[in-house]
């Protein structure tokens, strides 16, 4: 039994002593719950809100790590959310070896703790990804690494590794 339960159970334990054997109203009980759930609610936006933080900590440590390994270069500024959109949407490439689309790099951004303004966000990250230098876009297949070419995909000499 996970400690919330355990919680929820006490309290629900106290109105019963409270009503001295009686059977509780439900709205006591419901009442309980009621504000349980709020509280795991807040405390879980609380740790999503911690995880976007190590996450983006984590992809600024990758980022010092993995620019030796990039054979082109980003063009921004280290640390802007340019760079770090750069780095992060080269590394997935790089893992996938598969272009794609800026929509369906938008959540692997997302996920990394990054925002994306703007009306309508996977245009936004096109444009941050059409300006770097990193990046080619090849009609039909998506946003690849410049070092791929005109290739749908890493080329395979470069999968066997």
């Amino acid at each position: 039994m996970n400690r919330a339960s355990v919680d929820l159970g006490s309290k629900v334990h106290k109105v019963l002593q409270q009503n001295r054997g009686e059977r509780p109203m439900s709205s006591d009980i419901l009442a309980i719950a009621y504000r349980e759930r709020e509280r795991l609610q807040a405390e879980l936006n609380a740790n999503r809100q911690k995880l976007q933080q190590v996450q983006k900590l984590i992809s600024v440590y990758e980022v010092g790590d993995s620019n030796n390994a990039k054979p082109a270069a980003s063009n921004y500024r280290q640390g802007s959310k340019a760079a770090l959109v750069d780095e992060i949407v080269s590394k997935h490439l790089a893992q996938t070896g598969v272009r794609a689309s800026s929509g369906e790099l938008l959540p692997i951004v997302q996920d990394a703790g990054v925002t994306m303004t703007g009306k309508i966000p996977a245009k936004t990250l096109s444009a941050f990804l059409a300006t770097s230098k990193r990046f080619n876009n090849l009609k039909g297949f998506g946003y690849g690494l410049t070092e791929w070419g005109e290739s749908p995909q890493k080329p395979s000499h470069d999968l066997e590794e």
